[in-house]
């Protein structure tokens, strides 16, 4: 009836196509679920991300509600100059902050730098809350800081993958852990949805800086998980040593069984 075969070609690989999408999200979580290092990994990535989001998505209004600067306060060049520069000093953060941690992971176990990472992120996300009783200009800043550095989830877990993800499978093990990303960026965003306007109807003054303890202590959910899991990837680690061990051996005196009797050299006289 005139239809366009090609619109409706299009419109039929992208069907496919969203539905080959939610099939490999889908497949990616079973795929973590079926191995318990990788899924404690994954739910450790989870809960930092969704800290992160969380208080990155807050921190610019929370800024300006402790300055008083919403609305008309203050002029719009003003408050734009503030946001940009705390902006700049977060990215300024996140990236003299990966520089270090990776000559920490040069010098430390991948399983200990997670641990770290997860503490640094519980306490420096305590300072926001600061800001209520200090509503200065620096502390705007000293927040950037706070929040740029508490952001080292993705670097930290993304050394362990490969530790943890079964043999010949880092691959999958990658796409799991992005897909836990993805669902926590989803949870942080929803939490801003729905948990932020009941915080502003609560009748609190400046009722935002509740999210901050909030993402805290999703950071302090991570902090036993990750030491659990290395504790647990370093038993791994010796029952492989001890399953290979036997087989070296026996490789080993394989050749001196065929070799003759101690003591004797050259052939065997008949």
């Amino acid at each position: 009836r005139g239809d366009n075969p090609s619109v409706q070609g299009g419109a039929a690989d992208a069907q496919r196509g969203a539905q080959g999408a939610s099939c490999s999200v889908f497949a990616s979580v079973h795929f973590a679920v079926s191995h318990p290092l990788l899924l404690r990994l994954c739910v450790i990535t989870m809960l930092l991300c969704t800290s992160e989001a969380v208080a990155t998505d807050v921190m610019t209004q929370y800024i300006l509600e402790c300055l008083g600067w919403l609305g008309g306060a203050v002029a719009l060049e003003r408050r734009t100059a503030l946001l940009f520069n705390t902006s700049l000093t977060m990215q300024a953060s996140i990236g003299i902050g990966s520089w270090f941690l990776g000559l920490v992971s040069a010098r430390c176990s991948a399983f200990s730098v997670l641990v770290w990472v997860s503490l640094t992120a519980t306490v420096l996300q305590m300072w926001p809350p600061v800001m209520v009783l200090v509503p200065q200009i620096w502390c705007a800043f000293a927040i950037a800081v706070c929040v740029g550095v508490s952001m080292f989830a993705a670097p930290a877990t993304a050394t362990i993958v490969p530790l943890v993800s079964p043999p010949g499978r880092v691959g999958e093990a990658m796409g799991a852990m992005g897909s836990f990303k993805c669902l926590s960026f989803l949870v942080g965003n929803l939490m801003c949805v729905f948990i932020v306007p009941l915080l502003q109807r609560s009748g609190i003054s400046n009722p935002l800086w509740l999210t901050f303890p909030l993402c805290s202590a999703c950071a302090l959910c991570a902090v036993p998980l990750a030491t659990k899991l290395r504790r647990e990837a370093g038993v791994e680690e010796q029952q492989d040593e001890q399953r290979h061990s036997p087989m070296q051996g026996a490789d080993a005196s394989g050749p001196s069984a065929l070799s003759g009797p101690p003591g004797r050299c050259g052939p065997l006289e008949p």
